[in-house]
């Protein structure tokens, strides 16, 4: 089984659960998980409850998601990264949820896939100061 964790300062978790449950349907509420750390709270103890749940759990595969490289809850989450059944992504978009989602397989998402959906992820960053010219309306998602 694959456990999808979204971890996050505030409630930015929460809210891409349920953005991305507003894309691809409610039912990707029971496939996530929201971990929002508040300003009062110790991100070791988010460390110790995921540890925890992994070793109890050696079979399901984790996939870590969080808000931003080098963050106090992405630090805390490369910690389980010492555990097999482990994958962490930082810099959360709801492009790579999405993405994760989508994918079926009950195991690791692995490396290949992984680069293919960041790589999609970087893609669908842009930057625009004018109209954009109607090719670049026109891309597939």
């Amino acid at each position: 089984m694959r456990r999808i964790v979204l971890a996050s300062h505030g409630e930015l978790a929460k809210g891409m659960i349920d953005s991305v449950s507003f894309i691809c349907g409610s039912y990707v509420k029971e496939m996530l998980h929201a971990e929002c750390l508040q300003a009062a709270e110790d991100t070791n103890q988010l460390f110790i409850k995921y540890e925890k749940k992994i070793k109890e759990n050696p079979n399901d595969n984790f996939v870590f998601i969080t808000d931003i490289f080098g963050g106090s809850v992405n630090t805390a989450f490369m910690q389980t990264l010492a555990y097999p059944n482990v994958e962490l992504i930082s810099g959360m978009t709801m492009a790579i949820v999405i993405e994760v989602v989508l994918n079926q397989c009950d195991g690791k998402i692995g490396r290949e896939t992984m680069e293919r959906v960041l790589n999609e992820a970087k893609e669908s960053i842009n930057y625009y100061d004018s109209l954009p010219n109607a090719g670049e309306l026109n891309r597939d998602f």
